[in-house]
């Protein structure tokens, strides 16, 4: 008689899922639920879209709107999908989601320079991305999956997802645990589901065994237990209550307030006796590099050269925000650090004498002598003698002079045939 073992704490013991699994003698083969069975989100589900429609939106500067409308978008979709095909947005093949909303930012003048074979390999690496950033093992299963393997069972990955196999597979391979499973089979591929109660047929049929040789382990007790059930498959319930009244949470809330109490805890930290001094210019250092990227991006830039010491420190930073979140190395932006001073940087800088107001000197030192100012350009002293006689002005050379750029002093200098071959 087939049965539904319903294991009512999280918490359980390895041994006894080892237990309960082999009591069923017939039975060597494992189909296993992914989502809150294999691996638990930290978030809601639907923060995951909004955290893939960040990603999209850093990557691809074209589209130009806020996160949430991006992802209502994305909703409004599957919603639209749902009701053309009568079938669950899990069900509808991954590539019709991504071709639709496409669609809609082209036609909407948001995408014009990218093509649709650039798009979608964005659109999945993002997806990807946005997964892997809130997932954790559940490492009591693992460890119960991993015996099974090396007793003989096969265990298949059996999942209602959105995205395909290749995704999943590839998420699964950054935990570290593909080789667990013989295959991956996910909903939108098969254009089936366990919803439905339809897919568990289909795979039957596809692996080319019977009902009594399978368990399937899983989370929800309609899909994973009931619906396996009805077609004859033994099934064991794992419902992890704890995290599913913490997606039930996250649910709730707004960004706007978490970001609040992170910049708050974060400002505390700053403020203890411990932290090194001005911690708190972390914030705007964070802020910087955060536009730093969206414009480097939105410009097309390759590299970005960081100059002088503070350079090192924002390169450093701007490498871990990167990191944090791009999608392709290959298209990541090149950082280079050039240790020079502040003085190097600015001769750097300089315009042809005829274009350059000296704006940085200007504003830092209003008020200097011919000799300082020359020496700002790392001239060394038998060229500064030079420039002063050709202009004659060996004796006001010390005197400072107020308001020097506007000064004939200035004026003078600037005429002097000698300085401008030097300056040039």
């Amino acid at each position: 008689m087939l049965r539904a073992f319903n294991i009512i704490c999280a918490i359980m013991k390895p041994e006894k899922l080892l237990k309960k699994v082999k009591s069923f003698n017939k039975s060597k083969i494992i189909f296993c639920d992914y989502f809150d069975t294999i691996a638990h989100r930290k978030v809601h589900p639907n923060y995951v879209l909004r955290l893939w429609a960040k990603f999209m939106i850093r990557e691809i500067p074209e589209i130009k709107m806020e996160t949430d409308e991006l992802y209502f978008i994305r909703k409004d979709v599957e919603k639209a999908l749902q009701s053309k095909t009568k079938k669950r947005y899990f069900e509808i093949p991954y590539i019709e989601i991504i071709n639709e909303i496409y669609k809609r930012l082209r036609f909407s003048n948001h995408l014009q320079d990218i093509s649709f074979e650039n798009f979608e390999t964005i659109f999945k690496r993002a997806d990807y991305r946005s997964e892997i950033k809130v997932q954790h093992l559940n490492n009591s299963l693992i460890s119960v999956l991993k015996q099974l393997k090396e007793e003989g069972y096969k265990i298949y990955c059996v999942s209602d997802f959105y995205t395909n196999a290749k995704i999943l597979k590839k998420i699964i391979d950054y935990h570290g645990i593909l080789y667990l499973f013989e295959d991956v089979f996910m909903s939108s591929d098969c254009g089936l589901s366990k919803h439905n109660s339809n897919l568990y047929p289909y795979l039957l049929k596809q692996l080319n065994i019977e009902a009594e040789e399978v368990i399937m382990l899983g989370n929800n007790l309609s899909c994973d237990v009931r619906n396996a059930n009805n077609n004859n498959i033994n099934a064991i319930h794992l419902p992890y209550k704890n995290d599913f009244r913490q997606n039930k949470v996250s649910a709730i809330g707004s960004d706007k307030k978490d970001y609040g109490k992170i910049v708050k805890k974060l400002r505390k930290r700053c403020k203890n006796k411990q932290a090194p001094p001005n911690s708190d210019y972390i914030f705007f250092y964070t802020v910087f590099v955060q536009r730093l990227y969206f414009r480097a991006k939105k410009d097309g830039v390759k590299d970005l050269f960081f100059l002088s010491r503070e350079g090192l420190y924002l390169k450093k930073m701007f490498d871990y925000f990167q990191k944090y979140v791009s999608l392709d190395k290959k298209n990541e932006i090149k950082t280079h650090y050039f240790k020079s001073s502040r003085q190097a940087s600015m001769l750097a800088s300089l315009q042809p004498i005829e274009n350059e107001d000296f704006q940085f000197l200007r504003s830092k030192y209003p008020h200097l002598s011919l000799y300082q100012f020359l020496m700002n350009f790392n001239f060394n002293e038998e060229k500064i003698l030079e420039i002063l006689a050709d202009s004659n002005q060996n004796e006001e050379a010390s005197i400072t002079v107020e308001h020097f750029f506007d000064s004939g002093d200035f004026i003078k200098l600037k005429s002097s045939k000698v300085f401008r071959d030097y300056y040039k």
